[in-house]
């Protein structure tokens, strides 16, 4: 239903089932009809895939599946984020751990086309933050791959604690493990949002409910801001460190940036007992916050990490290219309501002029910002 709904935000069925295709597994693909429900009328998906006798992939191996299909990276970090997110649930709740534990229904085909297929339509889509109100959930029991649960299953339950549930009193499972790894990876908030509306879709589920419509509904907004530049939502990661060497954080802060953290910082404290350490804070992608945890678990002696979400506005980004006597040099520009206020030459570039001109890197990127400021008006 998910999914449903973003194709009918707009996101191209064709590119979405190229990129299935891309995958290496069976043949997967996306079939999206017209339903009613109660008189309602929306979009109905449908994942054709072979029927599978036993399907028991670990998280390791659908991350081997998407990093080898050549997908866009923020694609697969989306879908990484919801498939981790579901295996520390299923980890907590059967006494295991993230890397042995067995998906089961979810690492089916099917499964695996509604998570990567989703990832894919909110990518195509540049959606950025995703907020919903109480969700309704259903009761008695469901029949899994673990025996008879209650309804919501375990996993659910764990992946929607702090979430806002309604009790519809329908027999069924309305949430699935699946669902709630995807709206509570990219939920930003439950309060709603604000800003133009563009588009709204509706999504008609496969059940028929005895007292409501099974459909779940979207809409695609367009945040305003004042300062024409960005608004959108981050995680920040932070984390104190007192019995690592200084050459074991600077890796660890270089391997994060590489893994595509947004920024990476470190501040000097003083922690139990006046011990001198070092506050370690990655700002990242809220869908990139599971990888990033993982980085900061393997790379560093931490033993917790505290994680927030929290907003920001962006100015407007260029780059543009000026040539210098020491070379052709790249720039960073700022622009707030449609003017240019401020730029920076990128460190690389100033560093390869400086090292091929024999310059003082400070003179090359003093060189740079005196062009840009000839032929940018900045």
């Amino acid at each position: 239903m998910v999914l449903a709904c973003l194709i009918g935000l707009g996101a191209d069925i064709d590119k979405l089932n190229a990129m299935l295709a891309s995958l290496a597994v069976e043949p997967l693909s996306i079939v999206c009809k017209e339903a009613v429900d109660h008189g309602i009328n929306g979009l109905q998906v449908h994942v054709e895939a072979p029927v599978e006798a036993h399907h028991h992939r670990r998280l390791g191996h659908i991350r081997t599946i998407l990093e080898n299909a050549g997908i866009e990276p923020g694609v697969t970090a989306r879908a990484m984020a919801a498939f981790t997110r579901l295996a520390e649930a299923e980890a907590k709740v059967h006494n295991s751990s993230v890397d042995k534990v067995h998906f089961h229904e979810v690492g089916a085909l099917d499964a695996i086309a509604d998570i990567t297929g989703s990832a894919a339509a909110m990518e195509q889509l540049n959606i950025g933050s995703v907020s919903f109100g109480p969700l309704p959930v259903g009761c008695g029991t469901v029949k899994t791959a673990h025996g008879l649960l209650p309804v919501p299953v375990p996993a659910t339950v764990e992946m929607l604690q702090g979430w806002q549930l309604q009790q519809t009193g329908e027999p069924f499972e309305l949430i699935t493990p699946t669902g709630a790894a995807l709206l509570s990876t990219w939920a930003v908030n439950a309060t709603g949002q604000h800003g133009r509306m563009l588009r709204s879709a509706t999504a008609c589920g496969h059940r028929k409910l005895n007292n409501r419509p099974n459909i779940l509904r979207a809409m695609l907004f367009a945040p305003e801001d004042d300062l024409n530049g960005k608004t959108d939502c981050c995680t920040v990661l932070e984390t104190q460190l007192d019995d690592q060497s200084g050459e074991g954080i600077g890796a660890a802060v270089t391997k994060l940036l590489q893994a595509g953290a947004l920024d990476v910082f470190t501040t000097p404290v003083f922690m139990k007992k006046q011990r001198p350490g070092v506050a370690l804070t990655v700002i990242c992608q809220t869908e990139d916050s599971p990888r990033m945890k993982e980085y900061i678990f393997r790379e560093t002696t931490t033993f917790g990490i505290r994680e927030s979400i929290t907003s920001r506005t962006t100015l407007q980004r260029e780059f543009k290219e000026v040539d210098t006597a020491a070379g052709k040099i790249s720039l960073k520009i700022g622009s707030l309501n449609g003017e240019s206020i401020t730029l920076a030459p990128e460190y690389e570039d100033c560093l390869r002029c400086a090292e091929a001109s024999g310059l003082p890197l400070r003179k090359v990127q003093q060189m740079a910002v005196a062009a840009a400021s000839h032929t940018l008006s900045v």
